[in-house]
């Protein structure tokens, strides 16, 4: 038999990573960035980017790859489910709907998506809150008349009367497939415990009701009207990205988009108060269909975007939200309170918060007062010991390397994505301006600091029979609203960090060496060792010209997927092992060093991704948590407790994503239901899963 050797491994695997190791060509990240047609764009992007500003007063931004096998665009739009008329909740994401169906120059409803299929492309939409985003891919051939067609929805779309009662039905189709998915509904509670007279408060999807005609007030008026306001060049963004040279690009884009109509109107103001004083210091209730346990803060902040190249928020979100050794996170897990924990800020016209969310245990749910706390006591240690130049700046350099090595994305995301950001960004950092960290400012940070307050927060819920009042409408949800307490407020409120409490280490994996290894002329993966029960292969790719490498490991068992007590065993060991390496391996995700584990009918293993500088050290940790498989009751009972929740919520999935994994047991790639693996858990005790693991380790091969 051949037993999985953690040292033996990891030497293997440094050799692949080192024998083709060149003279350094710097010893420091890089931080020079490439000017190109007034954008800013980073040392490893091939690509050639152009931005103009048509007479008419619409953004374009074009981008040129000649490498490129399909061409692309999107056109975004500052009109979004915000900004539906009164009553009309919806009317914008019908309108997005009723664009696709003929133009007075290509007439034929579904003539266009049947000539981008005809040459190997698709579209796609979305209406957002303030937003609304078309987009397409297609051959590079087939751009000129793809991206002719697309222009004429902007110009000249008819959207036939003919259409209407089709794709009302189409848009009430989509909140009916929804109306069982917690995600959804947990908005839509949320939505009626905020102020009424901000735009989140509006049902965004529209439905039958919403969009019928009524006495004095047909559908089809208030459509034409809504895209005769909104749909102007005025506001809206263009990314075009093709095989072609910019100047040709220049020339379609001038000859096709010209003559979009700018009805000079501006961007109307939305209502920014999100929380009034009556919606403060309120706790929100909501029960799930699923088994689901959150907790939820939401603290109105200052608008963020004016300091987008200072990122004030951005030590309090890395340290909130942090994972590893000393983190609120560790602090509340090891408690047994929460299984997971993030904090970030949203920015947007109509809506500037901050938000940390919990994923709380059973226990978590009976002591929700005690996380709060807990959670005011690290906002305490942030105020007196994290806002410091030294957390400044390893935001900053993960976020250099981030930018100056990022992989090229295909086109049609490319397009969708840069479309909204050009809206509001300089057209030079449309790139680079959420990797942009020009100035530490400890005022300005201890200023976004004081507004996390229990005073300035609102406080959700999510659990199963949590007390409710009432119930939401729309998507049968239970919900309650009520005040907090003041005696619970002031506990909060003088909550301070004690003296045990401490932040995380700065982060040991950030990349110093970002040389680029030789190439050794291979075309192909070849083995450089090859033993009984261990091949390794290898294979060197300079064309992106990144200091990354990548190591995929298989340990393969004849143990692993004999039964479905085994299968069930294996998957609570791989979720026990990434909670075991959750500490140690948070920092190196951050810093661009990425890892995962999975199992399947054939065994354990992990793939790991990122510069490769310090790779060896996170492989080393990774061999020795699945040998070791040092593992604490606690820990075993909660996680298993988890899995287990996860397998039977499945049973409430969407169809479509049920049909898949019965198709997955009928063809024998996944032969066991969650339910049979679920079920099959419920008696695995510690012993019996070390016991196992011990097995599984003792007869592998290694892939």
């Amino acid at each position: 038999m051949n037993t999985f050797k953690p040292t033996a491994i990891s030497l293997a695997i440094l050799l692949s990573l080192t024998a083709c190791q060149s003279t350094p060509e710097s010893t420091s990240a890089p931080t020079s960035l490439i000017k190109s047609e007034q954008v800013i764009k980073s040392q490893s992007d091939q690509r050639q980017y152009q931005y103009v500003l048509l007479d008419n007063g619409l953004k374009v931004l074009m981008i040129s790859d000649p490498t490129t096998e399909k061409s692309a665009a999107a056109m975004d739009i500052s009109a979004g489910a915000f900004h539906s008329p009164e009553g009309r909740e919806g009317l914008l994401h019908f309108l997005e709907h009723m664009l696709f169906l003929g133009t007075e120059k290509y007439p034929t409803a579904g003539e266009y998506n049947k000539f981008l299929e005809k040459n190997g492309g698709s579209s796609n939409a979305y209406t957002s809150t303030e937003d609304t985003n078309y987009f397409f891919d297609v051959k590079n051939d087939a751009f000129d008349e793809a991206l002719d067609r697309f222009a004429q929805f902007f110009i000249a779309p008819t959207m036939e009367r003919s259409f209407v009662e089709r794709e009302k039905n189409a848009v009430d189709s989509e909140y009916s497939l929804k109306i069982k998915e917690d995600g959804r509904r947990i908005r839509e509670a949320s939505r009626q415990a905020i102020n009424p007279a901000h735009p989140y408060s509006k049902f965004s999807v529209g439905n039958l009701d919403t969009l019928a005609d009524r006495e004095n007030d047909d559908v089809y008026d208030a459509l034409i009207k809504v895209y005769e306001e909104h749909y102007s060049a005025n506001r809206m963004s263009l990314v075009v990205l093709s095989n072609s040279p910019l100047n040709t690009m220049e020339a379609m884009v001038r000859g096709k988009f010209s003559a979009v109509k700018n009805n000079g109107k501006d961007k109307p103001l939305l209502t920014k108060e999100l929380l009034t004083e009556k919606e403060k210091a309120t706790r929100v209730t909501i029960e799930p269909l699923r088994e689901m346990r959150l907790l939820k803060l939401t603290f109105p902040i200052t608008d963020t975007h004016q300091y987008r190249t200072k990122k004030p928020t951005a030590i309090i979100s890395h340290l909130l939200g942090h994972e590893g050794e000393n983190s609120l996170y560790a602090r509340l897990n090891e408690k047994g309170l929460i299984e997971s924990l993030s904090a970030y800020n949203s920015d947007s016209d109509a809506m500037d918060t901050f938000t940390i969310t919990a994923e709380l245990t059973a226990d978590g749910v009976e002591n929700v007062s005690s996380i709060t706390t807990e959670i005011f006591k690290y906002i305490d240690l942030i105020k007196k010991k994290g806002v410091t130049q030294a957390y400044y700046n390893e935001i900053k350099d993960v976020a250099q390397l981030d930018f100056a090595f990022q992989e090229k994305g295909n086109p049609i995301a490319t397009v969708s994505q840069l479309a909204p950001v050009l809206q509001n960004t300089p057209a030079a950092n449309v790139l680079n301006t959420y990797y942009q960290y020009q100035t530490f400012d400890a005022e300005l940070t201890q200023q976004f600091l004081a507004q996390l307050a229990p005073h300035n927060m609102q406080q959700t819920l999510v659990a199963p029979n949590v007390a409710t009042q009432k119930r939401e409408p729309l998507y049968d949800v239970k919900y309650g609203v009520t005040k907090i307490p003041t005696s619970e407020l002031a506990l909060w409120e003088q909550a301070k960090a004690d003296k045990n409490m401490q932040l995380p280490r700065l982060n040991p994996f950030i990349a110093t060496d970002t040389s680029i290894k030789n190439s050794d002329n291979s075309t192909k993966p070849e083995p450089i060792v090859q033993e009984p029960g261990l091949t390794l292969w290898h294979y060197q790719d300079t064309s992106f010209n990144m200091p990354k490498s990548s190591v995929y490991l298989r340990i393969e068992s004849p143990f692993a997927g004999d039964s479905t007590n085994n299968r069930a065993k294996i998957a609570l060991a791989k979720r026990l092992i990434e909670d075991k390496l959750n500490a140690y391996g948070y920092n190196a995700k951050l810093a661009g060093l990425s890892y995962s584990l999975f199992s399947s009918n054939k065994g354990l293993g992990y793939a790991i991704s990122g510069y490769n500088e310090k790779q060896i050290e996170l492989i080393k940790q990774v061999n020795n948590a699945i040998t070791s498989f040092d593992i604490n009751q606690d820990k075993f009972a909660m996680i298993k407790e988890s899995l287990i929740r996860d397998w039977n919520n499945s049973a409430l999935d969407r169809p479509i994503n049920q049909v898949f994994s019965r198709s997955r047991r009928e063809l024998g790639i996944d032969p066991f239901s969650n339910a049979a693996l679920a079920s099959a858990l419920k008696s695995v005790d510690l012993a019996e899963l070390k016991t196992y693991m011990n097995t599984l380790l003792s007869d592998v091969s290694l892939k």
